[in-house]
């Protein structure tokens, strides 16, 4: 009888744990496959895009079926959603935009991890595991194995199908990875240095000395430690400096091409998914080819949207999470989620992130563990008061 009590007991203490766990594997599993998954048969753009939609929309609706973590309070997404909707209407109210539909299942998807992620420091691990097994890869293309994309000479991406994929989501998770092993750094550092992605590079070193102006309080210290770095990272950069200064001059006309047309509409902008239709309307082409890429994720936002929308949007999360983390000085966690945006926010001024699905994923759910944890924060501060 006692046996049989156990089991029973044991039975039922696994069912609630997978129960009350459904939603963080759920969610562990999406962010490790959404960034390396590849199916022979598809364009690499529409599977990511494919998995993006369909886990942002599973993963809403566990969230909506299970209890409430906390309470969702970012008016911002409801916001942005709104504005998508209301510009759609206006510019192209005969057909749906793809942009629009990605924008309403990413804002599911921040929504469902806000409102539904316990435990946010189980999730942050899967970055890590997500990085050890892109760098395993890369180290076997390194030596010319390639097991998923064929013999492609110079082809170092691990699983994330382009070279300058894998160096932005390092990157991005570089500050994530150190709260788990300050050595994940320096694996991260000799990634990026043997990719040679220039705006994962920079990202990188905004990050690097962003966290050492926090953790170093005296300027003399600051300075004596700053200067090396800055000589090595000119010492590294020179011999690139032929390459790095093309990349800068090819992406200098698009930049001005974009910001120009963006002024001459300053206020709800052109709709969704029309650059790349304007810039072939317009003729406007770099070499041989159309433009098609902005290469900044802000100026193509200013131009679908509009210079006024997005001032006002991106003063308005700024604010948010400022009076979201107001007082909590000091915290470890904290500081890896600051120094991961801003990675983000660097990488973004040089590609259109939030248009590639594998970079667009560890992005939102960045951002949202961020805000879900700065909630939790001001919870325990509430009980403890």
């Amino acid at each position: 009888m006692l046996v049989r009590v156990y089991i029973w007991s044991k039975m039922v203490r696994q069912q609630s744990f997978i129960t009350t766990n459904i939603f963080d594997w759920s969610l562990k599993a999406f962010l490790f496959l959404a960034p390396i998954i590849w199916l022979p048969g598809f364009t690499q753009k529409s599977l990511q895009l494919l998995f993006f939609n369909y886990g942002a929309l599973i993963l809403f609706g566990l969230s909506i079926s299970l209890p409430a973590k906390r309470e969702f309070k970012n008016y911002n997404i409801l916001i942005l959603f709104i504005l998508a909707v209301v510009i759609s209407l206006i510019r192209a109210p005969h057909h749906l935009s793809i942009s629009l539909l990605h924008i309403i299942f990413g804002c599911l998807l921040y929504y469902a991890i806000v409102r539904s992620t316990s435990d946010i420091q189980g999730v942050l691990k899967w970055f890590m595991y997500l990085a050890l097994i892109n760098v395993a890869f890369m180290v076997l293309q390194l030596f010319g194995i390639n097991l998923v994309y064929g013999e492609q000479p110079k082809l170092f991406c691990g699983l994330m199908a382009m070279n300058k994929h894998l160096a932005i989501l390092l990157a991005f998770i570089a500050p994530i990875l150190a709260v788990f092993s300050v050595w994940a750094l320096l694996l991260v550092g000799i990634a990026l240095g043997m990719v040679r992605n220039y705006a994962a590079m920079l990202a990188f070193t905004a990050m690097f000395l962003v966290a050492l102006h926090f953790q170093i309080k005296s300027w003399k210290k600051k300075i004596l430690i700053i200067i090396p770095i800055l000589a090595l990272v000119v010492f590294i950069a020179l011999p690139l400096f032929g390459s790095l200064s093309y990349k800068i001059n090819s992406r200098l006309p698009v930049w001005l091409f974009t910001l120009k047309q963006s002024l001459g509409n300053p206020f709800i902008g052109y709709g969704l998914d029309t650059f790349t239709l304007h810039a072939e309307l317009s003729n406007f082409r770099l070499g041989e080819g159309w433009i098609v890429e902005t290469y900044n994720e802000y100026l193509r936002f200013i131009y679908e949207f509009g210079f006024v929308p997005f001032v006002i949007l991106a003063y308005s999360l700024f604010s948010y999470f400022k009076r979201l983390s107001a007082g909590i000085i000091g915290d470890r966690l904290k500081m890896a989620f600051v120094l991961s945006i801003i990675s983000i926010l660097v990488v973004c001024f040089f590609q259109d992130a939030l248009h590639i699905g594998r970079l667009a994923v560890p992005i939102i759910i960045i951002i949202a563990l961020f805000e879900a944890y700065l909630l939790d924060k001001q919870n325990k501060e509430v009980i403890h008061d």
